[in-house]
């Protein structure tokens, strides 16, 4: 897994973007704007991008957004796994990681985008 903070550079936010079409389907619509992953929000949010990575390819992605004036309050968004991946593996360490991830943080309240 690899974390990572805006600014990305283009090639992984476009492996991001094909992940979550992959996964959510032509519709779906990001809540999560561009301009943040290249940084533009880097004054009023903190932003850390998990990415799992196999073969050079983006294939499993959590976003979490805390504001730096309220940094008890988390976004979670973006999670999602490349349709067949084998998640079986690593899927519980993930979610551990998330919930260990939010307290290290110091985040007592988030939310979740649909």
């Amino acid at each position: 897994m690899k974390v990572q903070n805006p600014p990305l550079d283009p090639e992984p936010v476009r492996q991001m973007h094909q992940l979550w079409l992959a996964a959510f389907g032509n519709d779906f619509v990001s809540d999560v704007p561009d301009d943040l992953l290249y940084g533009e929000e880097n004054r009023w949010n903190r932003t850390n991008i998990y990415r799992h990575i196999s073969e050079e390819q983006t294939i499993s992605t959590v976003i979490v957004i805390s504001p730096l004036v309220l940094p008890s309050l988390g976004g979670l968004g973006e999670v999602s796994t490349a349709p067949g991946s084998e998640v079986k593996d690593w899927q519980q360490e993930y979610v551990s990681s998330w919930w260990k991830i939010f307290k290290g943080l110091k985040v007592s309240r988030y939310f979740s985008a649909p």
